[in-house]
């Protein structure tokens, strides 16, 4: 069952008739768009300009489509599933940062209780870092494109990003898987794009936005 959630929300596991096939695609792009508007940003930085509105543009036609599809995609069953997820997910850290287990693993953090457990149950320690590090930059995003609501509408005339947020480093600090800042949403696709090794050329070939005609229908 919760295979079958992974896949109509994520795209994940057995290629189903409901699965999300179309979020890696998504999800790509965005990010894409947003790492291009964050090198010009530099650039233009550097030369005491503004960048191009036409990146603005980009970054809100991809949030607006990846938005979308996670709207679409995470109702009903898998939004009570989520809350499920949730609250089992903050019971384990709980469960995982009590002192004693702390203690008897000689661990000073949940996450190498979770390396030595993984290093002796399961033949070999899993790169808990790098999963550590997907989490957090993907809820950061998801949780960015939630506030965002406003500016990726189609007749928003608002910028999607605050240029001035980014370049002041402004950052939320505790709550940032909350209610991130531009900011926040910058550093953590970039630190997605590191953990995953996109390289510069798919980057720059998915920023740009595609306009998808109606799919047919099939008899």
């Amino acid at each position: 069952e919760r295979r079958a959630i992974y896949g109509k929300v994520l795209g994940i596991g057995d290629d189903g008739e409901t699965s999300n096939r179309e979020l890696h695609d998504l999800w790509t792009r965005f990010l894409s768009a947003v790492a291009s508007f964050a090198r010009q940003n530099a650039v233009a930085n550097a030369s005491g300009s503004s960048p191009g509105a036409a990146s603005q543009e980009e970054i809100r036609k991809a949030g607006r489509d990846l938005a979308a599809n996670l709207s679409r995609h995470g109702y009903g069953i898998a939004y009570i599933a989520a809350r499920e997820l949730q609250t089992q997910i903050r019971d384990m850290i709980g469960l995982l940062s009590d002192r004693e287990i702390l203690s008897t693993h000689g661990a000073s953090d949940l996450w190498q209780v979770i390396e030595q457990i993984a290093s002796k149950e399961f033949g070999g320690a899993r790169n808990v870092a790098r999963y550590r590090s997907l989490s957090t930059s993907g809820a950061i995003v998801i949780a960015w494109l939630a506030t965002k609501s406003d500016e990726l509408s189609r007749g928003s005339l608002r910028p999607v990003l605050s240029v001035d947020d980014i370049r002041g480093h402004v950052t939320r600090g505790a709550e940032v898987t909350a209610a991130p800042s531009d900011y926040d949403l910058v550093k953590a696709v970039e630190e997605w794009l590191l953990v995953t090794g996109v390289s510069d050329d798919t980057l720059e070939s998915r920023a740009q936005p595609r306009w998808r005609t109606r799919p047919r229908a099939h008899l």
